[in-house]
């Protein structure tokens, strides 16, 4: 792995591990930094194939955030730090994101069986 790149938005068991503490996680800092080395220590194409990803993964955790309705001063952070690399935030751009994350959500077996037996447990205790 590039130095500089951040984790994934979804970790080996599916989980988060992105840091989302705070005014929001490292993403886009670390896309950041890539730009004025990506280009000097990579390929043209190994760079583009590492910027495809970090963006992935950068807006897919965004997506996520979206639905946790994180607050202005996350949303601020992410835009000043796109700014710095000439790019905007736009809620146009996070839309898929934000749907497919809402599709993650419901399509995932382990999540559904999950809230189910939650639901069962908690309904049996109030009978």
């Amino acid at each position: 792995m590039s130095a500089g790149l951040p984790h994934g938005p979804r970790g080996g068991s599916g989980g988060r591990t992105a840091n989302t503490g705070g005014a929001g996680p490292r993403s886009h800092s670390s896309d950041a930094r890539s730009y004025p080395f990506g280009r000097a220590v990579l390929s043209p194409a190994e760079f583009h194939a590492v910027r495809a990803r970090v963006r992935r993964e950068y807006y897919g955790l965004l997506g996520l955030m979206a639905l946790r309705f994180p607050g202005r001063a996350f949303w601020e952070y992410h835009r000043r730090g796109l700014a710095t690399i000439g790019q905007a935030l736009r809620w146009r751009d996070l839309l898929p994101w934000t749907a497919a994350e809402v599709l993650h959500v419901v399509l995932n077996p382990e999540n559904t069986v999950r809230r189910a037996a939650a639901w069962w447990t908690s309904a049996s205790r109030g009978a």
